[in-house]
């Protein structure tokens, strides 16, 4: 499909532009040193975005186990049964307990799987970043 758009209104508009660069405050004895933003500066956001989400997945997906027991023992009528035989607080203690331990497994395996991708890894991670790790 064409679009209407002069080609040199593009190319005036391309050669207008101008980089910005990311400048960042220093005090003290940092002053003097290079100002500019680089990734070990933009290092500690992106972890703290990483962690964030994978925080928000575990949660959601370990309560998502929990429901979907729960739902499936509702409508088979196994929790019914699961009472006459064991008192409330215990049966709930006990899923909660699995539902920790499902979720310490899932954080374990995201913490191997990370660490060993840092790893192997390491030498594309650059230099100025590497120093705050």
């Amino acid at each position: 499909a064409g679009v209407n758009i002069d080609r040199k209104l593009l190319e005036d508009a391309a050669s207008a532009r101008r980089d910005v660069k990311q400048q960042r405050v220093r005090v003290g004895a940092q002053v003097e040193a290079a100002s500019e933003v680089t990734m070990a500066d933009r290092a500690p956001f992106i972890v703290s975005i990483m962690m964030a989400f994978s925080l928000w997945f575990l949660i959601f997906s370990v309560i998502n186990y929990l429901l979907m027991g729960t739902i499936e023992e509702r409508s088979n009528k196994i929790f019914d049964s699961l009472l006459t035989s064991v008192k409330l607080p215990n049966l709930l203690a006990g899923k909660l307990i699995a539902v920790l331990l499902l979720a310490l497994t899932l954080m374990t395996f995201w913490g191997l799987f990370s660490a060993t991708a840092a790893f192997f890894f390491a030498d594309s991670i650059p230099a100025d970043a590497a120093s705050n790790l």
